[in-house]
């Protein structure tokens, strides 16, 4: 390998970068370890051209711009040609190079390389380079504006058997859908009042209930609640039947934890929609979607005349219905009011790598 210079004109060792001092290649024209630009060799001067691999002279020499800016097709090319990027020959890497210029003129090309190295990684997928990169290439312009370490830490938790125990690709989905709350929310906290939760001490859920409550606790320990206060009163309503909504929707009305109309859904409940698998199915379900629902109204300016519509057009029917024994019309009418709420759901876009 022939002497190189440096942009300023200064001799560097040719076998190495004068950076991160990890081995080069001549035709390299920045290092594909740490994206220092790499000024041309001696024999690329003396020729009068530094073009290499069919990189324009005006890109060879080009600077290699911090993160957050953009990539020059110099280095888009010298990476994908290298062991660290895809390994392509260099035509390849030429073609590759050329096709993601206009994308990354736009965004951030060290990020991106971040992003693939962990997808490539055991650590992160264990997906191929191409896969990797087709991933990382995806997501960059989410982390362009999140933060990725914060990702990868929900990532390890709903991967790992203390979280969900999930696969790569859902514990993935799960993190990224979360990232925009935790980013403004204590992750810690979450894990104490999920593993709570999910506690035969605690409120006994599964894994998804236990974090979903977490979720809304969290939003009311951050917002000045007391932990232990939460914790309390969850337990309190769990032991009193947890009908989240009803109790809602009877506490607006003046109506105690005891009356007759809650006694009354509590028996159907554990009477009529206990004796199948589909009835059970829809109340466990009930148990995942309602304190979200009831959080979502309780913040809403107009929550009181919320419930008490709530109480007219669907709780107070369906009572009437269980006592004179119209099971089938109470249970679709109670089913209509839940699927009617889930409008005040928090939508979650989750993106599958």
């Amino acid at each position: 390998m022939g002497t190189r210079f440096n942009q300023f004109g200064e001799i560097v060792d040719p076998a190495n970068c004068p950076e991160c001092h990890k081995p080069l290649k001549e035709e390299w024209v920045a290092c594909p370890h740490c994206g220092t630009p790499l000024g041309p060799t001696a024999e690329s001067n003396s020729s009068g051209s530094s073009a290499r691999r069919g990189v324009s002279p005006g890109h060879a020499t080009a600077s290699i711009t911090p993160t957050g800016r953009r990539a020059s097709l110099g280095e888009l090319e010298s990476w994908a040609y290298s062991s660290e990027g895809f390994d392509h020959n260099r035509e390849n890497a030429e073609s590759w190079a050329r096709a993601q210029l206009p994308f990354f003129e736009n965004h951030d090309f060290a990020l991106f390389r971040r992003l693939r190295d962990w997808a490539y990684s055991p650590d992160g997928f264990d997906y191929n380079r191409e896969n990797a990169a087709s991933w990382a290439r995806a997501q960059l312009p989410f982390f362009e504006d999140h933060d990725f370490a914060l990702f990868k830490r929900l990532r390890d938790w709903a991967y790992s058997p203390d979280g969900f125990d999930y696969n790569r690709e859902n514990a993935a989905s799960w993190a990224r859908a979360q990232l925009p709350f935790f980013e403004d929310q204590d992750f810690a906290l979450f894990k104490r009042l999920r593993d709570w939760a999910y506690s035969p001490d605690g409120l006994n859920h599964n894994r998804e209930n236990a974090a979903n409550w977490a979720l809304t606790a969290v939003r009311q320990a951050n917002g000045g609640a007391d932990v232990e206060e939460i914790k309390e009163r969850a337990k309190a309503q769990r032991s009193s039947g947890g009908c989240f909504i009803s109790t809602a929707i009877t506490s607006c009305l003046g109506l105690p934890d005891d009356c007759r109309e809650l006694n009354a859904l509590r028996r159907f409940r554990d009477t009529c929609m206990a004796r199948s698998p589909e009835g059970r199915l829809e109340v466990e379900r009930y148990y995942q979607i309602a304190p979200r629902i009831v959080e979502s109204i309780s913040q809403h300016p107009d929550a009181a005349g919320i419930w008490r519509s709530l109480w007219t057009s669907h709780l107070g029917p369906a009572i009437a219905a269980i006592e004179h024994g119209d099971h089938d019309r109470a249970y679709g009418i109670y089913r209509n009011m839940v699927l009617s709420l889930e409008r005040f759901l928090e939508p979650v876009n989750v993106e599958r790598p």
